[in-house]
Protein backbone atom coordinates (compact mmCIF):
# COMPACT_ATOMS: atom_id res chain seq x y z
CA UNK A 1 0.00 0.00 0.00
CA UNK A 2 1.66 3.85 -0.99
CA UNK A 3 0.65 6.92 1.07
CA UNK A 4 0.13 9.98 -1.48
CA UNK A 5 0.93 13.16 0.62
CA UNK A 6 1.49 16.59 -0.36
CA UNK A 7 4.37 15.78 -1.91
CA UNK A 8 4.76 15.00 -5.77
CA UNK A 9 5.64 11.27 -4.54
CA UNK A 10 4.34 8.57 -3.26
CA UNK A 11 5.79 6.36 -0.85
CA UNK A 12 5.37 2.90 0.60
CA UNK A 13 3.86 2.60 4.20
CA UNK A 14 6.34 1.03 6.35
CA UNK A 15 4.50 -0.48 9.50
CA UNK A 16 6.10 1.44 12.19
CA UNK A 17 4.36 5.04 11.13
CA UNK A 18 1.26 4.98 13.24
CA UNK A 19 0.99 8.95 13.35
CA UNK A 20 0.28 8.87 9.68
CA UNK A 21 -1.68 5.93 9.89
CA UNK A 22 -4.38 7.83 12.28
CA UNK A 23 -3.97 11.28 10.56
CA UNK A 24 -4.81 9.66 7.36
CA UNK A 25 -6.97 7.24 5.82
CA UNK A 26 -4.64 4.83 3.60
CA UNK A 27 -6.29 4.51 0.21
CA UNK A 28 -4.74 2.91 -3.39
CA UNK A 29 -3.86 5.71 -5.56
CA UNK A 30 -6.53 5.80 -7.56
CA UNK A 31 -9.08 5.89 -4.29
CA UNK A 32 -7.13 9.29 -3.51
CA UNK A 33 -7.78 10.58 -6.73
CA UNK A 34 -11.77 9.69 -6.78
CA UNK A 35 -12.10 11.06 -3.51
CA UNK A 36 -10.24 14.48 -4.31
CA UNK A 37 -12.09 14.65 -7.57
CA UNK A 38 -15.87 14.11 -6.13
CA UNK A 39 -14.57 16.89 -3.73
CA UNK A 40 -14.13 18.75 -6.65
CA UNK A 41 -16.91 18.21 -8.10
CA UNK A 42 -18.97 18.72 -4.94
CA UNK A 43 -17.42 22.18 -4.85
CA UNK A 44 -18.50 23.53 -8.14
CA UNK A 45 -22.00 22.09 -7.70
CA UNK A 46 -22.51 24.38 -4.33
CA UNK A 47 -20.98 27.01 -6.36
CA UNK A 48 -23.29 26.73 -8.85
CA UNK A 49 -26.16 26.42 -6.57
CA UNK A 50 -25.55 29.27 -5.08
CA UNK A 51 -24.97 31.35 -8.27
CA UNK A 52 -28.74 29.68 -8.84
CA UNK A 53 -27.47 27.86 -12.34
CA UNK A 54 -28.73 24.75 -13.22
CA UNK A 55 -26.59 21.81 -10.98
CA UNK A 56 -26.49 19.10 -13.93
CA UNK A 57 -23.15 20.33 -15.03
CA UNK A 58 -20.86 23.02 -16.50
CA UNK A 59 -21.17 21.73 -19.71
CA UNK A 60 -24.52 24.05 -19.56
CA UNK A 61 -22.17 27.43 -19.49
CA UNK A 62 -20.35 26.07 -22.54
CA UNK A 63 -20.57 28.62 -25.48
CA UNK A 64 -23.54 28.31 -27.70
CA UNK A 65 -22.85 27.27 -30.97
CA UNK A 66 -23.10 30.63 -33.76
CA UNK A 67 -26.50 29.85 -35.83
CA UNK A 68 -25.02 31.41 -38.60
CA UNK A 69 -21.13 30.48 -40.08
CA UNK A 70 -18.31 31.37 -38.02
CA UNK A 71 -15.13 32.36 -40.14
CA UNK A 72 -13.73 28.92 -39.81
CA UNK A 73 -16.75 27.23 -40.96
CA UNK A 74 -17.39 29.75 -43.61
CA UNK A 75 -13.73 28.61 -45.18
CA UNK A 76 -14.46 25.07 -45.94
CA UNK A 77 -17.95 25.80 -47.07
CA UNK A 78 -16.51 27.83 -49.57
CA UNK A 79 -14.41 25.09 -51.10
CA UNK A 80 -17.59 23.07 -51.27
CA UNK A 81 -19.36 25.93 -52.54
CA UNK A 82 -16.51 26.29 -55.61
CA UNK A 83 -16.12 22.42 -55.73
CA UNK A 84 -18.94 20.45 -55.44
CA UNK A 85 -19.36 17.20 -52.71
CA UNK A 86 -15.47 16.38 -51.68
CA UNK A 87 -13.62 14.34 -48.86
CA UNK A 88 -12.01 15.64 -45.92
CA UNK A 89 -8.14 15.14 -47.61
CA UNK A 90 -9.80 17.39 -50.77
CA UNK A 91 -11.12 20.38 -48.57
CA UNK A 92 -7.66 20.27 -46.30
CA UNK A 93 -5.78 20.45 -49.81
CA UNK A 94 -8.38 23.13 -51.34
CA UNK A 95 -7.80 25.52 -47.98
CA UNK A 96 -5.13 27.81 -48.09
CA UNK A 97 -1.77 26.55 -46.70
CA UNK A 98 -0.75 29.75 -44.50
CA UNK A 99 -3.91 28.42 -42.13
CA UNK A 100 -1.93 25.13 -41.10
CA UNK A 101 -5.77 23.23 -40.20
CA UNK A 102 -4.87 20.23 -39.73
CA UNK A 103 -6.87 16.93 -41.07
CA UNK A 104 -8.66 16.89 -37.45
CA UNK A 105 -9.53 19.93 -37.32
CA UNK A 106 -11.10 20.56 -40.46
CA UNK A 107 -12.91 17.06 -39.92
CA UNK A 108 -14.25 18.81 -36.41
CA UNK A 109 -15.74 21.72 -38.39
CA UNK A 110 -17.35 19.72 -41.33
CA UNK A 111 -19.27 17.48 -38.47
CA UNK A 112 -20.06 21.05 -36.55
CA UNK A 113 -21.16 21.93 -40.26
CA UNK A 114 -23.18 18.92 -40.82
CA UNK A 115 -25.08 19.55 -37.11
CA UNK A 116 -25.72 22.43 -37.42
CA UNK A 117 -27.84 21.27 -41.03
CA UNK A 118 -25.48 23.23 -43.64
CA UNK A 119 -23.25 19.76 -44.59
CA UNK A 120 -24.13 16.30 -45.54
CA UNK A 121 -22.28 12.99 -45.66
CA UNK A 122 -22.13 9.87 -48.16
CA UNK A 123 -19.79 7.36 -47.64
CA UNK A 124 -17.68 5.92 -50.38
CA UNK A 125 -15.55 3.15 -50.29
CA UNK A 126 -13.38 4.13 -47.22
CA UNK A 127 -13.66 7.72 -47.60
CA UNK A 128 -16.73 10.27 -46.52
CA UNK A 129 -18.19 13.03 -48.84
CA UNK A 130 -19.56 16.24 -47.43
CA UNK A 131 -22.25 17.53 -49.77
CA UNK A 132 -23.45 21.53 -49.18
CA UNK A 133 -27.37 21.09 -48.03
CA UNK A 134 -27.34 25.00 -48.11
CA UNK A 135 -25.96 26.92 -51.00
CA UNK A 136 -24.16 30.30 -50.65
CA UNK A 137 -27.59 32.45 -51.05
CA UNK A 138 -29.34 30.33 -48.49
CA UNK A 139 -26.59 30.89 -45.99
CA UNK A 140 -26.50 34.90 -46.93
CA UNK A 141 -29.98 34.94 -46.23
CA UNK A 142 -29.51 33.17 -42.87
CA UNK A 143 -27.14 35.36 -41.97
CA UNK A 144 -29.02 38.49 -42.76
CA UNK A 145 -31.60 37.49 -41.29
CA UNK A 146 -30.15 36.68 -38.33
CA UNK A 147 -28.93 40.15 -38.31
CA UNK A 148 -32.25 41.65 -38.96
CA UNK A 149 -33.27 39.75 -36.07
CA UNK A 150 -30.37 40.78 -33.67
CA UNK A 151 -29.88 44.53 -34.29
CA UNK A 152 -32.91 45.68 -35.86
CA UNK A 153 -35.78 44.20 -34.94
CA UNK A 154 -36.88 42.36 -37.70
CA UNK A 155 -37.02 45.34 -39.59
CA UNK A 156 -35.56 45.80 -42.91
CA UNK A 157 -36.19 49.63 -42.76
CA UNK A 158 -33.66 50.16 -40.13
CA UNK A 159 -30.97 48.31 -41.85
CA UNK A 160 -31.29 49.62 -44.82
CA UNK A 161 -31.66 53.06 -42.89
CA UNK A 162 -28.20 52.64 -41.37
CA UNK A 163 -26.28 50.83 -44.48
CA UNK A 164 -27.34 54.30 -45.99
CA UNK A 165 -25.88 56.33 -43.39
CA UNK A 166 -22.97 54.23 -42.51
CA UNK A 167 -21.85 53.45 -45.83
CA UNK A 168 -20.59 55.04 -48.83
CA UNK A 169 -22.53 54.45 -51.70
CA UNK A 170 -21.25 54.86 -55.21
CA UNK A 171 -24.45 56.10 -57.67
CA UNK A 172 -24.37 53.22 -59.33
CA UNK A 173 -24.68 50.74 -56.09
CA UNK A 174 -27.90 53.55 -55.83
CA UNK A 175 -29.36 52.81 -58.92
CA UNK A 176 -29.46 48.91 -58.16
CA UNK A 177 -30.81 49.35 -55.22
CA UNK A 178 -33.65 52.09 -56.95
CA UNK A 179 -34.52 49.00 -59.39
CA UNK A 180 -34.54 46.64 -56.40
CA UNK A 181 -37.13 48.86 -54.44
CA UNK A 182 -38.97 49.27 -58.10
CA UNK A 183 -39.05 45.82 -58.82
CA UNK A 184 -40.27 44.82 -54.98
CA UNK A 185 -43.46 47.55 -55.44
CA UNK A 186 -44.09 45.97 -58.60
CA UNK A 187 -44.69 42.17 -57.13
Amino acid sequence: MFFCGYSSSCEPVSAGVGSIQKSFRLLPFYAVLRQFFRSIKELIDGIIVRVNLPTNSLIDMARKPSPTLTDAELRPMEVLWERGPSTVAEVVNALPQKLGLSYSTVLTTLRILEQKGYLEHTKEGQAFVYHPIIDRNQARKKVLKHVLNRFFNDSPELLVMKLLESEEIDAEDLQRIQRLINQGEKE
